[in-house]
């Protein structure tokens, strides 16, 4: 508690070179004895990468190496230590970067060689291109950044990068990215509405679920017209768009509203961000209107009628052909009806001229909210 920030990258520093000191010397031990006796003469020490504040990814060495490449030119067979820079899960088409610092512990001038032409072909980027000698405590940061085009396949790309020193040892930085296609998997492929009366709307709950290691932002594409313009249609899904992150689920709302007795058919498409193909859900429903007949006919003569005389009537029934119960009243006549459309009128719950509320059944009177 008592050591400021620097002073502590300090002491993480000089742990740092301790433990390439200590994996060097157990590797100068093990190697051949001209070499070992040629690397004590030159004097050079071990050169060491750490961890950088915000950088992430590269880890301590460890004594568990893949197997040694071919050593560059001027560079001595012997592997300085092992470390790991995992860039973690990235969607495909996109790219991250991690910040490596290199220090230069010994006492001599240290040249590397990079082989920025390998680190390309297997999908990772070096800059600066050039890098300079480091003088003797001197440091020096590489950004390395992992890509890969949205068109290929998902998947671990993975290098084990070699790092010689001119004169010194070689340093082997494990590069690993695991690069993954955003997708969501839809709990509904398919939604048939059903029949639904003109004037009302049905709606489905739907779960979205991202079952990938990267966030997913999808966007519902709303249908146009041939010119662009959206288009009122019988078909909807709110929210419109989200952000899913990894493993995450949540309850989408598609609804069905048709506006005439008809049947329709459509898709409700979701466009994913990074992701090519796009997801959707066929959609079915059929409107229907509520419709009497009036037996036997519309029209009645009821012939002519006498002053102060009981008058003539004629009978007339009226036949409900749908599925629904139907209400009857008279709109000339009828004051709960004439009551209910003032109150209407006087209503201020309307959002551009429309409003929903719980459907009324056969007997129910106005709307308490309203």
């Amino acid at each position: 508690t008592g050591f400021s920030f620097d002073a502590t990258q300090v002491q993480k520093l000089e742990l740092e070179l301790e433990v390439d000191r200590y994996f060097l010397c157990e590797a100068l031990l093990r190697a051949p004895p001209k070499l070992a006796a040629s690397t004590a003469s030159s004097g050079l020490g071990a050169s060491t990468m750490q961890r950088t504040p915000g950088g992430g990814g590269l880890t301590s060495p460890s004594r568990g190496g893949r197997g040694q490449k071919k050593a560059a030119p001027d560079s001595l067979n012997v592997v300085g230590a092992y470390y790991m820079c995992d860039f973690g899960f990235i969607a495909l088409g996109q790219s991250a970067r991690k910040r490596l610092e290199i220090h230069n512990c010994c006492n001599e001038l240290v040249t590397m060689t990079i082989d920025k032409k390998l680190l390309k072909e297997n999908g990772f980027l070096l800059e600066p291109e050039n890098v300079k000698p480091l003088s003797s405590g001197k440091s020096t940061v590489l950004n390395i950044t992992a890509t890969k085009p949205k068109e290929e396949p998902e998947g671990v790309q993975e290098l084990e990068w070699d790092l010689p020193v001119r004169g010194g040892p070689i340093y082997k930085v494990q590069l690993k990215a695991d690069f993954v296609l955003p997708d969501v998997i839809l709990s509904h492929e398919t939604i048939d509405f059903g029949k639904i009366l003109v004037g009302q709307k049905k709606r489905v709950t739907v779960e979205f679920k991202n079952d990938k290691m990267v966030p997913v932002e999808w966007t519902y594409i709303e249908p146009k017209d041939r010119y662009g313009k959206p288009v009122d249609a019988a078909f909807s899904l709110t929210p419109s768009s989200g952000v899913l992150m990894p493993k995450e689920k949540r309850f989408v709302v598609a609804s069905f509203t048709p506006k005439l007795a008809q049947q329709y058919t459509g898709s409700l498409q979701l466009k994913l961000r990074d992701n090519p193909q796009r997801k959707q859900m066929q959609v079915f429903g059929r409107g229907e209107v509520l419709r009497l007949e009036v037996r036997p006919g519309t029209n009645f003569d009821l012939g002519p009628v006498m002053p102060n005389s009981g008058g003539h009537s004629l009978p007339f029934s009226l036949w409900n052909p749908t599925d629904y119960a139907i209400e009857v009243y008279s709109v000339d006549f009828d004051t709960k009806y004439l009551e209910e459309e003032k109150v209407l009128t006087e209503y201020d719950g309307y959002a551009a001229g429309l409003t929903e509320m719980p459907i009324r059944f056969v007997g129910d009177g106005t709307w308490k909210k309203v």
